[in-house]
């Protein structure tokens, strides 16, 4: 049986050790760079999926909901345990390179649906309306669609 191991920077997970778990590989579609930056290994920017096809990344960094009844929904980024980014100040123009990391840096710490979240929402450094444009910006359509579909606020509060 061959050893498979997640590609999540700092991750630890492999099928021999973690029995439990599964191993999912890299989609073929629009999501695959988002789960290649999910990872946060530089060493996996600009492959293409045929170079990805052996990795994997574990089940401790999908939600719940992102799974059908066995296998994952065709929807499903990895948002949970991811290493931590950086501090950084970051612009969201749309002609600085930045406001990507930004779109990046939000996506990356996961869909918050915990309503106790936007009770005392945190600052960082982006409003929900430059999320939502930078998401307009940077995503395909159909992902799009997803995360605004999985953001729950009180525009009221904002």
């Amino acid at each position: 049986m061959v050893n498979t191991s997640c590609a999540v920077f700092q991750c630890t997970s492999s099928s021999h050790r973690h029995k439990g778990l599964r191993f999912h590989q890299f989609p073929r579609d629009e999501r695959t760079p988002i789960w290649v930056k999910a990872c946060k290994r530089p060493d996996l920017l600009g492959k293409d999926i045929d170079q990805l096809k052996n990795m994997h990344v574990c089940s401790l960094h999908f939600e719940h909901r992102m799974y059908g009844k066995l296998l994952l929904k065709k929807s499903a980024v990895p948002t949970l345990n991811l290493p931590a980014l950086a501090t950084r100040t970051v612009s969201t123009q749309t002609d600085n390179p930045d406001a990507h990391m930004a779109l990046h840096i939000l996506t990356s710490q996961g869909v918050q649906t915990n309503e106790s979240f936007f009770e005392k929402p945190p600052d960082l450094g982006v409003s929900v309306e430059q999320f939502l444009k930078a998401c307009d910006v940077y995503l395909p359509s159909a992902l799009v669609a997803f995360v605004k579909g999985h953001i729950y606020f009180d525009r009221s509060q904002n």
